[in-house]
C-alpha cells in the first residue's frame, strides 16, 4: 500500500529567504497548524499524533519564518522538553532523510526546500 505524502508551501513575508514545502504523512495541516506544530503548543492534529522532524541545514529558515532566529527557537525547545515535557523535533540532516523518514512514519511532519520533487504529493499554497 502506498502512502501520501501531502504538501504545504510555506509563504511567509521574509524578503530574500528561500521558500520551503512542509511535507506531512497523513496529516492536514494549515498554516496555523504549521506555527503550532513547529512550536510544541500542538502535539496532535486531528486526534493523530504529530512526530516533528527538523531539517538541520534549513532550521535557520524554518526560525525565520516563525519570526525567531535560529538560536531563539531552539532555546525555545529546550524550554519546552525541560518545563513541559514536550518532545523536541527529531534532526535529520538532508531533504532526503526528511523525504524518506516522513514517507515510512504516519503522523510525522517534516520541511524541504521548495525545489526538491517529492512524487505523490498534495500541495497547498498560503
Amino acid at each position: 500500500m502506498k502512502k501520501l505524502l501531502s504538501a504545504v508551501l510555506l509563504f511567509f513575508p521574509l524578503l530574500a529567504a528561500a521558500e520551503l514545502i512542509v511535507i506531512t504523512n497523513g496529516v492536514p495541516l494549515n498554516e496555523d497548524d504549521v506555527r503550532a506544530v513547529y512550536l510544541g503548543e500542538k502535539q496532535f492534529v486531528n486526534g493523530t499524533k504529530v512526530t516533528v522532524i527538523d531539517n538541520v541545514p534549513l532550521k535557520g529558515e524554518l526560525a525565520s519564518r516563525l519570526g525567531m532566529s535560529q538560536q531563539q527557537y531552539e532555546t525555545a525547545w529546550v524550554k519546552k522538553k525541560f518545563r513541559d515535557g514536550t518532545t523536541p523535533p527529531l534532526s535529520r540532516f538532508s531533504d532526503d532523510e526528511v523525504i524518506n523518514y516522513v514517507r515510512d512514519h504516519p503522523g510525522s511532519v517534516g520541511y524541504i526546500r521548495k525545489d526538491i520533487k517529492v512524487l505523490q504529493i498534495r500541495s497547498m499554497r498560503f
